[in-house]
């Protein structure tokens, strides 16, 4: 036998080897490639897988153009059904999210409507259950009855305030026809009182006693001495013909603006002097121009002579008689002047009586 030569014996061995083994290509056929090409995919039909490149196998059996897809990244029959499924399953929670969507919708929505039928309910419930307008300013009227009738401070009385409301009271019931007892009034006192019409604002009290006034301390001890005490000279005289003059029909203009210019004077001095008065005689000179400027303002109306002449006065000999008086003419209460403190109290209490009793009658029928 001639022997074989060298480069044959190994093929050969190769031979015999391979066919004593399962060879992935004897028993599925060759491999066929997708494509010759560098970089395309290929598909062996032992691991019924393609692979693609990147990934080198090295085994002889394959192409030298093809690759090995590591195990879990080939496309095969359970990883298609598995990928699939997965699919399925983000498109079921998908539309399961948005009908959870929309339910949560119109639970916002019938939860809306609940509110606002709850807002309309409340509503409802408060106009039945709160006070009206009405019934506040009725029920801030008992209020001001009340205090006015039980104590009110003195500084209340003094400056007509509580007078006027339980008068207005005592009007009222009257009006309806509910009379008080008979409450009689000292002439001397309602003397001292001072009234006012419904369109003046301001009390005439040193003006029905022009050439009398009483001038505090607070006034006296102004400085310069000389000036104050000419003012205080200029103010008396112009007030006494204002007096006369207004009796007679009308004020002169010009007396009326020398009076502002003597006010006005006054009114510099002391805001000079108010870190050295006391609070007492400060608020006691404010309180005596505060009057001076309300008698100014009298002289200025074309019915100042009423209140000189008696037909602007508290009459009547008792408190019926002088609510039917005040009534009629329309006038009220104003404020007290310096001296008159003790005639308003002893007509407050004259004025409580006569409506506190009144008032029980309401509250029997």
């Amino acid at each position: 036998m001639h022997a074989l030569p060298r480069v044959v014996v190994p093929l050969l061995a190769v031979v015999v080897c391979g066919a004593g083994m399962a060879s992935p290509v004897a028993a599925n056929g060759p491999f066929r490639p997708l494509s010759h090409m560098p970089g395309r995919p290929f598909y062996h039909s032992y691991y019924n897988s393609y692979f693609f490149p990147g990934f080198s196998y090295g085994s002889p059996f394959f192409s030298p153009y093809s690759y090995y897809l590591p195990p879990g990244w080939g496309i095969d029959s359970y990883g298609y059904l598995k990928g699939t499924a997965e699919v399925i399953d983000a498109q079921g929670r998908y539309l399961k999210n948005v009908e959870d969507a929309y339910l949560l919708r119109e639970k916002v929505k019938a939860a809306q409507l609940d509110n606002r039928r709850k807002t309309y309910e409340q509503w409802l419930w408060e106009r039945g259950n709160v006070p009206t307008l009405n019934q506040e300013r009725e029920r801030a009227q008992q209020e001001e009855v009340r205090r006015s009738q039980t104590n009110p401070p003195p500084t209340e009385v003094w400056s007509g305030y509580s007078l006027n409301v339980v008068l207005a009271h005592a009007q009222e019931l009257l009006a309806k026809g509910i009379e008080g007892p008979e409450v009689r009034l000292d002439p001397e006192v309602l003397r001292q009182i001072n009234v006012i019409s419904k369109k003046n604002l301001e009390a005439p009290a040193l003006l029905r006693e022009a050439g009398k006034v009483h001038w505090p301390a607070g006034l006296e001890n102004l400085t310069p001495a000389a000036q104050a005490r000419e003012l205080r000279t200029q103010v008396d005289a112009v007030l006494v013909e204002g007096k006369r003059q207004a009796l007679l029909g009308k004020v002169d203009a010009g007396l009326l603006r020398e009076l502002d210019r003597c006010l006005d004077r006054l009114k510099q001095l002391l805001a000079a002097k108010v870190e050295e008065y006391s609070f007492n005689d400060y608020v006691e000179a404010k309180r005596v121009l505060r009057q001076l400027d309300d008698a100014a303002a009298v002289l200025r109306e074309a019915d100042a002579a009423d209140y000189l002449n008696g037909r602007y006065a508290a009459r009547g000999a008792t408190v019926k008689e002088l609510l039917d008086y005040m009534t009629r003419t329309g006038i009220r209460f104003a404020p007290s002047a310096s001296g008159q403190e003790a005639a308003y109290n002893a007509l407050h209490q004259a004025l409580v009586q006569y409506d506190r009793q009144a008032s029980a009658k309401v509250a029997d029928k």
